[in-house]
């Protein structure tokens, strides 16, 4: 019996079929959407696209950002790479333990479709609930940077609060008797939401790319409106700490979120974490995506969501050299030398900042010493 198999390759144009697709497929997240890859391209200079293969009755689609070359490289502009959003995302199938022969063939299926493209790496940080068996094994390499958190919601909501760590359902009573109180939010809230966020990313020595600025929360709650949401807790009609998150196929996560410098102290996120748990058991959702700590560590955010949490989960990236004869002269070139690729950990390793930075010490050098 033949096979039936077929190919499509979505952009945002497409943004109906992309998601249609995904809804087809079932097992996907808000970082999948084509609202959120959009989001991507109108903050950089990358193009989305959502490459889908289908044989016979199994799905595959793998949304992800391609970019140019670094003008460095020094290759031409037709070579790209391919990479994630900022988040969780990955390559999402209509069944979770793909039989090894169809793994092979969307394994197949995608390597073709890098190749035909000219993409000459990949890279992909994975969903630790929407993950497969698809990659890994010979096809590219899964390497686990930390762990994630979430809160089973399947269990009786009696359970969950039991589940909580004896300080958290202590500081939530507390919080309680304080009288702060746990609302949804509008976008006449926006202007205090982000002075607050503004102020707790500088306080905690954010990355400058995480201030976003007012037409990106925006952009999340009104292009967006039935997957974000905007939660407040207030105390005495004085915003104390916000969050904004998604409810999307059955998973809630928080995205962003801050909490007001007079209230640190009182640790009002607690209260606004259980509100989000109660919210969620009362919209129909299964689990709740907590994420973890700086960079998937066991540092103190993690401490403090592993109080919360039910659940612990793999986080992995994948890292994938399509074409290793030009990247490995791509690193050549930006690297200055052939053993520089081996010395940082980074992926592709020609986007090492490091290494950028000493590509342009280098020229600068070269162009000072003959006169230019």
């Amino acid at each position: 019996m033949l096979s039936s198999i077929s190919v499509e390759i979505l952009t945002i144009s497409n943004c109906e079929r992309w998601r249609e697709t995904l809804n087809e497929i079932g097992a996907y997240d808000f970082y999948h959407l084509p609202a959120f890859h959009r989001l991507a391209e109108m903050q950089g200079e990358c193009e989305a696209v959502m490459p889908v293969f289908r044989r016979d009755r199994y799905v595959m689609a793998f949304p992800m950002l391609l970019r140019n070359m670094p003008e460095s490289a020094q290759v031409g502009s037709a070579l790209k790479d391919a990479t994630s959003i900022n988040g969780f995302a990955g390559p999402v199938v209509s069944t979770v333990n793909l039989p090894e022969e169809i793994r092979q063939d969307f394994q197949r299926m995608l390597h073709d479709f890098f190749a035909q493209n000219h993409i000459v790496t990949a890279y992909s940080r994975l969903h630790p609930l929407r993950s497969s068996n698809l990659l890994g094994d010979g096809f590219g390499e899964l390497r686990k940077i930390g762990v994630l958190l979430s809160i089973d919601l399947s269990l009786p909501p009696e359970a969950q609060w039991q589940n909580l760590r004896r300080d958290h359902r202590k500081d939530i009573r507390r919080l309680q008797k304080k009288n702060y109180i746990c609302e949804e939010g509008s976008l006449r809230d926006l202007d205090e939401v982000i002075a607050i966020y503004h102020d707790t990313m500088r306080r905690v020595k954010a990355d400058a790319a995480f201030l976003y600025d007012k037409a990106y929360f925006e952009y999340l709650l009104t292009e967006m409106p039935d997957v974000m949401h905007l939660f407040l807790c207030r105390l005495n009609g004085t915003i104390a700490t916000f969050m904004i998150f998604s409810h999307c196929a059955g998973i809630v996560s928080p995205y962003i979120s801050g909490t007001a410098k007079g209230f640190v102290e009182d640790s009002p996120s607690r209260i606004l974490y259980d509100a989000l748990r109660i919210w969620g058991n009362e919209n129909g959702a299964r689990r709740i995506h907590l994420g973890g700590g700086v960079g998937g560590q066991r540092d103190q955010l993690y401490h403090f969501k592993r109080g919360l949490a039910t659940d612990e989960h793999a986080y992995q990236t994948w890292r994938y050299v399509v074409d290793q004869k030009v990247y490995d002269e791509i690193c050549r070139n930006i690297c200055n030398d052939e053993s520089s690729e081996l010395r940082t950990s980074y992926f592709p390793a020609y986007r090492d900042p490091a290494q950028q930075i000493s590509h342009a010490a280098s020229a600068e050098h070269t162009n000072i010493s003959s006169g230019r």
